[in-house]
């Protein structure tokens, strides 16, 4: 995969030239993206399996910084340590609602 760098535009300048196009013969699960530069060219990457889909599966770790980044974002009153040790514990739990609790506010 390349890595490509963007001069800075300043503000918002980037999101007004930002398009998305679904393809609905693509599978859910792939994406291309392409830059079309000033110059003419353009410069394309297709990714066929993204992070987190059957095909590229995450490790525990990638999962559980995931949960915590959503987490903090999201949801700062969720305990994304103990909701991920609950998660993880879910065939030995007495009470399933425990988990549902634990995305709550108290």
């Amino acid at each position: 995969m390349r890595t490509l760098r963007l001069a800075p535009v300043p503000g918002d300048a980037y999101f007004r030239r930002v398009f998305f196009e679904e393809d609905p013969g693509a599978p859910v699960e792939s994406a291309t993206v392409t830059l079309h530069l000033a110059g003419g060219t353009a410069q394309s990457e297709h990714i066929r399996h993204g992070r987190g889909t059957p095909g590229r599966p995450m490790s525990d770790a990638e999962l559980d910084g995931k949960v915590r980044e959503l987490a903090t974002y999201g949801a700062p009153f969720v305990d994304a340590d103990g909701l991920i040790a609950a998660v993880r514990g879910i065939e030995g739990e007495a009470d399933p609602t425990r988990l549902m609790r634990l995305t709550v506010p108290a």
